[in-house]
């Protein structure tokens, strides 16, 4: 004949109690939504720092193509100023003579 105690502790093992179940699945729960909240946390994480990423590396190529059109224009500047880039020295006009109907034309 079995007692009491020994009863309650065959009833534990078959089957728990249904507040430990309860607790179970709300644990079970808030550790599916801990896990995705970290998930959407990385996400969002990552995509900031690809957005600034992006910025930061279209502001740098801008500011190169500007700083090397700005030294373009710096040298043609002192070559002007030389004389080397005036029209008449960059191409120089020459008058070669051509025949036409038996004329010549310069």
């Amino acid at each position: 004949m079995s007692t009491i105690p020994e009863a309650k502790e065959k009833r534990e093992f078959i089957s728990p109690a249904p507040e430990d179940a309860i607790y179970e699945s709300m644990r079970n729960v808030e550790s599916k939504n801990t896990i995705n909240t970290v998930a959407t946390r990385k996400t969002i994480i990552y995509t900031w720092i690809t957005i600034v990423g992006c910025i930061c590396v279209h502001g740098v190529s801008f500011l190169l193509l500007t700083k090397q059109k700005q030294n373009i224009n710096n040298i043609n500047a002192r070559e002007e100023k030389k004389g080397l880039c005036s029209e008449s020295n960059a191409r120089p006009q020459v008058r070669v003579p051509t025949e036409h109907n038996g004329q010549h034309y310069s």
